[in-house]
């Protein structure tokens, strides 16, 4: 009888152990997953942000001329526009 109780108390003793370091070991699993998944999305953005990035450099032929010019532009517009609003008051 003794010996039936040491080998229960032995067996539930290594199924807690066991399942101690089944949990610690599936923690191990899952923070190299979050690695990897880190590292996956991290070359993934990184490859859709360079690729869009070419697009919007390749895609801008302005010079920065072209750029001040279209500011004037811009700035006589709204000036008129202002001018436009005085006159109809």
């Amino acid at each position: 009888m003794i010996k039936i109780r040491k080998s229960i108390r032995d067996l539930n003793t290594k199924k807690v152990s066991f399942f101690s370091f089944q949990k610690l070991i599936n923690l191990h699993k899952i923070t190299l997953q979050e690695k990897y998944t880190l590292l996956f999305a991290s070359l993934l953005l990184f490859l859709i942000g360079a690729a869009l990035g070419a697009i919007i450099r390749k895609g801008s032929d302005l010079k920065e001329n072209d750029l001040f010019e279209a500011q004037i532009g811009q700035d006589r517009i709204e000036a008129v526009k202002k001018r436009d609003i005085f006159k109809d008051n």
